[in-house]
C-alpha cells in the first residue's frame, strides 16, 4: 500500500522533507 501511494522514491524523499519540515515547525 505504502509503495502504491509513493511508487517513486524521489516523490517519498521530497515528501518526507516537507514532512519534517512542517513537523519540526
Amino acid at each position: 500500500t505504502e509503495t502504491e501511494e509513493k511508487p517513486l522514491p524521489s516523490c517519498d524523499n521530497e515528501t518526507k522533507e516537507i514532512d519534517g519540515e512542517k513537523q519540526t515547525e
